[in-house]
């Protein structure tokens, strides 16, 4: 169960570094075509890991339901850290 919210973590992470406004903020650089494509397709198969990992346990109706749960979560944690780093500078 924890890693699978390890996991969604780090896709929501890359998701989110995919963006210019934030890869900016926190590498203070643009971010490339090539590296854009690395971040979102990273992104999407850290999610897609996580689901699949999240339905080998059972039941799963109850366990998707979790995994959305806990998607909410990480991206509270996601917008929390980009504010923090945003209040820093």
């Amino acid at each position: 169960m924890l890693m699978m919210y390890v996991v969604q973590l780090i896709g929501l992470i890359s998701l989110s570094l995919a963006m210019h406004k934030h890869f900016k903020s926190f590498f203070k650089r643009v971010l490339s075509v090539r590296e854009d494509r690395m971040l979102t397709v990273t992104g999407w198969l850290f999610l897609a890991l996580s689901i699949v990992l999240l339905t080998e346990l059972s039941p799963r109706p109850l366990m998707i339901v979790y995994w959305t749960l806990l998607l909410g979560l990480n991206i509270v944690i996601v917008a929390g850290l980009h504010s923090v780093r945003n209040v820093k500078r």
